[in-house]
């Protein structure tokens, strides 16, 4: 079971403005819950494209997901929102962990409960398109195999699979080795 206190961990959290994981920079690490960093805030605090990690109350990493063709807080709306068509993370959760039957449409009753547990939930922002396969790679979050969401490095970007072992060197090393690129 991957864990958010190992990957803070790993970022040198509180975090700083910027850093490297698995050899790839981010910046501006937002922390809070999904509902809060969503396009529902007052404000937008995620108006840009980036990766983000959604995570329960005790630390489980369950979901690494990107926004590149919209911001981030517009694709966390589609989670919270339950559009289970734009959301595959939410189509399963409403089925493994609230036991919702998808099959037909969601009733008024379990849509506003699947929209508010997975409000909810937590979530950790990074400024940077090319962490998500790294994330991914390196946390194993348990709704990214069940969404299909693992693609191959080269296939999603075309860059080499140097990224992906990097990632998974960077998960076994110490914590404070982890920030530097190798």
């Amino acid at each position: 079971m991957a864990n958010i206190s190992t990957l803070k961990k790993q970022l040198g959290y509180p975090p700083k403005t910027c850093g490297v994981f698995g050899g790839t920079e981010y910046t501006d690490i937002k922390e809070g819950k999904l509902f809060d960093l969503s396009k529902h805030a007052r404000t937008n605090p995620c108006d840009y494209h980036g990766v983000y990690v959604v995570h329960r109350d005790n630390g489980e990493i369950i979901y690494v997901g990107e926004a590149y063709k919209r911001t981030v807080g517009e694709r966390l709306h589609d989670h919270v929102c339950g559009n289970l068509d734009n959301s595959s993370f939410a189509k399963h959760f409403a089925q493994k962990d609230l036991g919702i039957e998808i099959g037909a449409p969601l009733s008024v009753e379990d849509k506003n409960r699947l929209c508010t547990t997975i409000g909810e939930l937590n979530v950790l922002v990074f400024k940077c398109t090319d962490l998500e396969t790294v994330l991914i790679d390196a946390l194993n979050p348990c709704y990214n195999k069940a969404t299909g969401n693992k693609k191959p490095w080269t296939q999603k970007t075309g860059r080499s699979q140097r990224a992906s072992q990097v990632a998974r060197q960077t998960s076994t090393q110490t914590p404070n080795s982890a920030q530097t690129t190798p």
